[in-house]
């Protein structure tokens, strides 16, 4: 890039914006960033400026060991307004132990599977997560917001214990990991939706019912007129009491890890899921794999050894699912 464009540059974006943008991705992204009608936010509020959304990297450093550093279990009550309802947590853990030797799945591609645990989207702990609950719960109707390896999953497991029955929803806008996944038969056994979560109507999730499950992996950003705020305002408060809800990306304690933001991952879910829980009867945990990881590791590792396998990915988490279950419409 030459020294004219370069000038031009700096006279177009506030100085910490072009460094921010320089420093996060290179010169070919500050031309993306220019080019584009959203620019305005950058004049605005640069990166890391108090009125951005965008975290300054240099004060979360700075401020690493109040950010990132678990609350301790002397501490009292970790999260307070929250009820992680731990010893029923504890309960289903026991329960859970009794079908994992039957866990079907590979670590590895192999032939007759859609899924293998050792992925970089949902690997070792969410699955058994997700088997445990299917296997327990057993659902007739699975929606999911956002697909891939979960879904592959999903019938897989319908392939080998529910005998093809579940009625499962994929809703994806970008379906293309999904569609490399699923068999020529299965578009005949399950129905994907190719939309944004906001343009799909209420009635898919209101037909859900007291067992069935929403299954939500989400772009993880409360934005005007994102998915997680259509979500959080629209949907959830339409679901019957009984729904288990799932939501992807929810580290404990609702932080994300301190390498993800280093990646650039500004993810915002998290803190919007604590709050949403905080004094709020009408939804429960139901299960926190990375809390029970956190207080209680001998026993996740005793009961369900999988769970707790390290991905091959150095930034993957082995489990990063939270599932609740809404107990009523009362607030």
């Amino acid at each position: 890039m030459d020294d004219g464009v370069i000038a031009g540059l700096k006279r177009r974006l506030p100085h910490r914006a072009l460094m921010a943008c320089r420093e996060a991705a290179s010169w070919p992204a500050v031309l993306r960033v220019l080019s584009s009608r959203n620019k305005l936010f950058l004049r605005f509020a640069p990166p890391g400026h108090y009125y951005s959304p965008i975290p300054d990297l240099a004060e979360v450093r700075r401020n690493a060991e109040r950010v990132f550093d678990p609350p301790c279990a002397d501490d009292g009550d970790p999260l307070p307004g929250v009820d992680l309802a731990e010893r029923a947590q504890l309960q289903r853990l026991e329960e859970f132990a009794r079908f994992h030797d039957e866990l079907p799945f590979p670590d590895r591609p192999t032939p007759g599977f859609r899924y293998h645990l050792d992925n970089d989207w949902f690997s070792y702990g969410d699955c058994v997560a997700l088997y445990s609950i299917l296997r327990s719960q057993r659902p007739r109707r699975i929606v999911e917001v956002g697909s891939g390896f979960s879904s592959a999953a999903m019938l897989d497991l319908d392939d080998r214990f529910f005998g093809g029955d579940l009625e499962l929803t994929f809703i994806e806008p970008h379906p293309e990991r999904l569609e490399g996944l699923l068999r020529d038969t299965d578009a005949k056994r399950c129905t994907i939706v190719r939309a944004a979560l906001q343009d799909v109507g209420l009635d898919v999730f209101t037909e859900l019912e007291d067992g069935d499950v929403l299954f939500v992996d989400s772009s993880h950003v409360a934005k005007v007129d994102s998915d997680v705020l259509h979500l959080f305002f629209r949907v959830l408060p339409a679901l019957a009491p009984g729904v288990l809800v799932h939501f992807h990306d929810i580290p404990w304690p609702f932080e994300y890890p301190r390498t993800w933001l280093e990646q650039g991952k500004a993810w915002n879910e998290a803190y919007l899921l604590r709050a949403f829980l905080m004094y709020n009867p009408a939804f429960e945990i139901h299960w926190y794999a990375a809390f029970l990881a956190d207080r209680h590791l001998a026993a996740l590792t005793r009961a369900l050894p999988t769970a707790v396998r390290p991905p091959s990915a150095p930034t993957m988490l082995s489990h990063s699912s939270i599932w609740l279950r809404k107990v009523s419409d009362r607030t």
